[in-house]
C-alpha cells in the first residue's frame, strides 16, 4: 500500500495531463477525431500499470515516433517485484523472519540462473511474450538486480558499503566481461552492489538539493514526454546539448510541482497504513 501511494497518484496525474492536455495540443488529428479514437481510452490503462505508449496522432513524425512516455515500461516490472515481496511475506508471515530470508535467497538464485540461461544459452527465452502489457523479457532483465538488492538489505549487517570496493569491482567488471561464462551473473552482483553503494552514499551538494523535495520520480515521469514535445516542436533544428539541457530543466520544473502538489501529499497517507508485525522467533 505504501509503494502504491508513492507510485500511483503522480502516475495518474501525468497520464491525465498527457491524454487530455498534451495530446490534443500536439496531435495531427482534429479534436473530434482525437477524442473519438479508442487509442485514447487505451492510453488511460497506464493508470492501472497496463502500459500503452501511443495517443491518437501524437508524435507520429518525431525522430522517435509515436511513444508519448516510453519510460513507463519499468513500472509494471517494479510493481511485480513488490508483489513478490508481498507474496513471500504472506507465505512466511507466521514463521520466523529467517524463512523470509531463505525464501528470498532461493528466489534470487532462481532469477540469476534464469539470467545465465538467457545470456549464454537460450537468448530468445520468453521472447515477445507479454503479460498485462509487460514484456516478460523486460521483467527477467530487471528482476535479478532487484532480488540482489533485497539480499544486500537482508544481509546489511554482514556486507559493508564501500565506495572504493564498488569502484574497483565496476572496473573489474568492465575489464573481464565476456571472459568467463559465469561473468554475466557476476556483473549483476557487482552492478547491484555498486548501484546500492553509490545510490545510498551522501554528498553535500545532493544533500543540499534535497531541500527542494524528492524530484527523482517526477523527472522520471515527465522527462520522456517533455523530450518528445521538444522534438515535436524543434526536430533537428535544436542541438543535442540544448535538447538535453532544456529537457532536464523543464522536467525538473514539472517534477517540483509533482512533488509538492501530488507526491508529498499522497505520502502523508503512509502514516495511516499499519500492519501487524511478524512474530519474532529465533
Amino acid at each position: 500500500m505504501k509503494r502504491g501511494l508513492r507510485i500511483l497518484p503522480a502516475l495518474f496525474v501525468v497520464v491525465i495531463l498527457s491524454a487530455f492536455v498534451l495530446g490534443p495540443l500536439v496531435s495531427n488529428l482534429s479534436l473530434a477525431e482525437y477524442f473519438a479514437s479508442p487509442v485514447l481510452l487505451g492510453y488511460l490503462r497506464n493508470i492501472l500499470l497496463n502500459i500503452r505508449y501511443s495517443l491518437p496522432g501524437v508524435f507520429e513524425n518525431n525522430i522517435y515516433p509515436h511513444a508519448v512516455n516510453g519510460s513507463l515500461w519499468t513500472l509494471p516490472v517494479e510493481a511485480t517485484m513488490y508483489l513478490f515481496v508481498l507474496l513471500l511475506g504472506v507465505v512466511t508471515f507466521w514463521s520466523s523472519s529467517r524463512m523470509f530470508t531463505a525464501g528470498w535467497v532461493l528466489l534470487t538464485v532462481i532469477f540469476l540462473a534464469t539470467a545465465v540461461i538467457r545470456i549464454h544459452f537460450v537468448p530468445d527465452l520468453f521472447q515477445s511474450q507479454i503479460i498485462w502489457g509487460m514484456l516478460v523479457t523486460a521483467f527477467l532483465d530487471v528482476a535479478p538486480y532487484f532480488m540482489v538488492g533485497g539480499c544486500l538489505f537482508l544481509f546489511a549487517g554482514i556486507i559493508s558499503h564501500s565506495l572504493a570496493a564498488a569502484a574497483i569491482l565496476v572496473l573489474a567488471s568492465y575489464l573481464l566481461t565476456g571472459v568467463f561464462v559465469v561473468f554475466g551473473v557476476l556483473n549483476i552482483l557487482i552492478l547491484s552492489y555498486a548501484i546500492v553503494v553509490f545510490g545510498t552514499s551522501s554528498t553535500p551538494y545532493l544533500r543540499k538539493a534535497g531541500r527542494f523535495g524528492d524530484l527523482s520520480y517526477g523527472v522520471y515521469l515527465y522527462g520522456f514526454p517533455v523530450a518528445q514535445t521538444l522534438s515535436w516542436a524543434f526536430g533537428r533544428d535544436m542541438s543535442f546539448l540544448a535538447h538535453i539541457i532544456l529537457s532536464l530543466g523543464i522536467s525538473m520544473i514539472f517534477a517540483f510541482a509533482s512533488w509538492h502538489l501530488v507526491e508529498k501529499k499522497a505520502l502523508r497517507l503512509k502514516h495511516s497504513v499499519s500492519l501487524k508485525k511478524r512474530p519474532t522467533s529465533s
